[in-house]
């Protein structure tokens, strides 16, 4: 059982938050692995799967051409039914085909597909985080108030040959997560 902090919200009562999921920046993992390591259920909510064109900057992250055929798969992450972030995913089409119509990624993890069904092996990604406060839609969709702390991530995957296949660009609830890493003097 996690151990989570109490918190009193006014003309409400005294509540016990959960405690936050803490993620390590030291590997590469998928959402769905970082949240069955801590002994939850992941799943999501899909709000777009379609396939769209490259614009100039997803063409720039992903070293395709400006109007490249890509997927984009927009969901909202959860752990134990809770919304945790969303999530949008650009993957370049021309090397997974069929990627969105043969899967349901309400359930499917997008990194074990990439790997079992199309040898994809991701190595590493280059990833950017940024505090800002959440729109009005963010907070709708991770049950949240207005204007609360999300993290903004900006992450591209790369293959082991270097080659870049995902660009994704969340928004986490602030007050359920957190990141960490270890940092090593060189």
């Amino acid at each position: 059982l996690q151990s989570g902090q109490v918190y009193v919200q006014i003309g409400k009562g005294t509540y016990v938050s959960r405690a936050k999921i803490d993620q390590s920046l030291d590997s590469l993992t998928s959402f769905s692995e970082d949240i069955g390591k801590r002994q939850q259920r992941p799943g999501s909510r899909v709000l777009e799967a379609r396939e769209i064109q490259a614009s100039v900057e997803e063409a720039r992250h992903l070293r395709v051409s400006p109007g490249a055929p890509l997927y984009l798969l927009r969901r909202v992450r959860l752990a134990d039914d809770k919304p945790m972030a969303i999530e949008s995913c650009r993957i370049v089409a021309a090397l997974c085909p069929g990627l969105l119509s043969e899967h349901d990624y309400e359930r499917e993890s997008l990194y074990q597909v990439l790997r079992g069904e199309y040898g994809i092996r991701l190595a590493y990604a280059e990833q950017s985080i940024e505090a800002r406060l959440a729109g009005t839609d963010e907070a709708a969709l991770l049950q949240m108030e207005a204007r609360a702390p999300i993290l903004d991530i900006s992450r591209v995957t790369y293959t082991d040959t270097n080659q870049p296949v995902e660009y994704t660009l969340s928004a986490y609830c602030g007050a359920r997560y957190k990141f960490q890493a270890i940092l090593r003097r060189v």
